[in-house]
């Protein structure tokens, strides 16, 4: 049980992704705390590990997009956005043809986690995707700069520590690949 319990909310700032919220909040003695909490509520999240070729000779599709935060380039793993009423599993065969051109027949999830508990409430599906083929033009959205590059798989941990991925979301989804062809998966609710 929490010692902290929402007053009162108000949202600041909405958008058809993101709604900005100022929080009221009771200690535990009922008090209010001397300042508000501010939260960021959105849809969640999807993102793939996608591989190609043959089991011991597999790539991995990655993307190299533009990021309106950092103003860089940055490698990253195919995702987007669980549109409403969409199952994970399925934005994420949307997000991985839209923004690569390749589908998948062999699917698998493999875990999920809160992208910023601190300041958001949605969640990250992650799956991985093998047998990867191109089968389309990429339909990047408006707002989108990407290009897709093949790393082969054997090439990850050094990609790794050569630090050339800096995404937290990506790397917690190459991380549980990385566990699961090791045949650990990580458990939880």
């Amino acid at each position: 049980m929490s010692r902290f319990r929402r007053a009162q909310t108000s949202a600041l700032f909405e958008s058809s992704w993101l709604t900005l919220s100022k929080h009221a909040v009771l200690g535990e003695s009922g008090e209010p705390l001397p300042f508000p909490i501010y939260t960021l509520d959105m849809g969640d999240w999807v993102n793939v590990v996608a591989l190609t070729g043959a089991p011991g000779d597999e790539s991995i599709v990655f993307v190299r997009q533009h990021r309106f935060g950092t103003q860089s380039r940055s490698l990253e793993i195919p995702g987007g956005l669980v549109d409403a009423g969409e199952a994970p599993l399925r934005a994420a065969q949307r997000e991985l043809e839209e923004e690569t051109g390749y589908t998948s027949g062999e699917w698998s999830a493999l875990s999920w986690s809160f992208p910023n508990p601190a300041l958001q409430s949605n969640k990250l599906y992650m799956f991985v995707a093998r047998g990867c083929e191109r089968t389309s033009a990429v339909q990047l959205d408006p707002l989108e700069d990407c290009e897709v590059e093949l790393v082969a798989y054997r090439e990850l941990p050094t990609l790794l520590a050569r630090g050339e991925i800096r995404h937290a979301l990506v790397l917690v989804a190459l991380y549980e690949l990385l566990l699961a062809d090791r045949g650990l998966k990580v458990s939880g609710p």
